[in-house]
C-alpha cells in the first residue's frame, strides 16, 4: 500500500515517540535509491520554503533589529533561498553518508538505500514540526520558539535512534557517542582539507 499524506503525517508525529518503530517502518518500504534521493531533494525544497516563510512571518520585514549574525542569515533566507536550498541539500547529502559509513566504520550492518530514506525520512518530520511551529506562532509565539528547540533536540534524539536502528546496534548512547565523533572527524578533516588549498577562516591564519 502507498502511503498517503496523512498516513506520512500520522507516522511522523508517531516518529517523536517512538523513533525506532517508526525507522523499521520506513525501511520496510524497502524505497529504491532513486526515489529516496528523490525523496531527500523534494524535503530540503520543502524546508527552504518553510524556513523563508518563518524568517518573513517573525521579522515582518525588519531585520535592523537583529545582531549581525541573525541579520546576515535573515538576509540571506530572504535574498538567496537558492544558496539556502543547496546548502541544505548539501547537507543533507552528507548525513546519509555519515549515518552510514560511520555506522559501518563501527560494525555496524545497514544498507545505503536505507540510509538515504532515513534522512529523507528525518527531513520530512522536521518539516513537519515547522508547519506545526508556524500554526503555532499565531496562537502564542513563545509555543512556536518553544517548538524550534524542542526540534534541535529532536534531531539528535531521532538521528540517534535511526543510526542505531539501522545498523543493528543495541545502546543510543554508545551510538550518540559514535555519531559525536564521527560528526567532529568530519568537521576536522573538512577544516584540514579547507586549510591545505589555502582557504581560512577571515582573521585566523592559514
Amino acid at each position: 500500500m502507498t502511503p498517503d499524506l496523512r498516513m506520512l503525517v500520522r507516522h511522523a508525529l508517531h516518529t517523536l515517540r517512538s523513533p525506532r518503530h517508526e525507522a523499521r517502518w520506513v525501511m520496510s518500504i524497502d524505497l529504491p535509491r532513486d526515489n529516496g534521493w528523490q525523496a531527500l531533494v523534494l524535503n530540503t525544497v520543502v524546508s527552504t520554503l518553510l524556513m523563508w516563510c518563518w524568517v518573513v512571518l517573525t521579522l515582518s520585514g525588519d531585520v535592523a533589529t537583529l545582531d549581525p549574525v541573525q541579520r546576515q542569515i535573515a538576509r540571506l533566507v530572504l535574498e538567496r533561498p537558492l544558496t539556502i536550498g543547496v546548502a541544505q541539500t548539501s547537507l543533507a547529502v552528507i548525513s546519509v553518508f555519515v549515518l552510514f559509513w560511520g555506522g559501518r566504520a563501527f560494525g555496524g550492518s545497514g544498507d545505503f538505500g536505507s540510509a538515504i530514506s532515513l534522512v529523507a525520512w528525518l527531513a520530512f518530520v522536521l518539516n513537519v514540526l515547522s508547519v506545526g511551529q508556524i500554526a503555532a506562532w499565531f496562537v502564542a509565539p513563545l509555543i512556536a520558539f518553544m517548538v524550534g528547540l524542542l526540534a534541535i533536540v529532536l534531531v539528535f534524539v531521532m538521528l540517534t535512534s535511526f543510526c542505531a536502528e539501522l545498523h543493528g546496534f543495541e545502546s543510543l548512547a554508545k551510538t550518540f557517542v559514535g555519531i559525536i565523533v564521527v560528526g567532529f572527524s568530519l568537521m576536522f578533516g573538512l577544516s584540514l582539507l579547507l586549510a591545505i588549498i589555502g582557504v581560512s577562516t577571515p582573521g585566523v591564519p592559514t
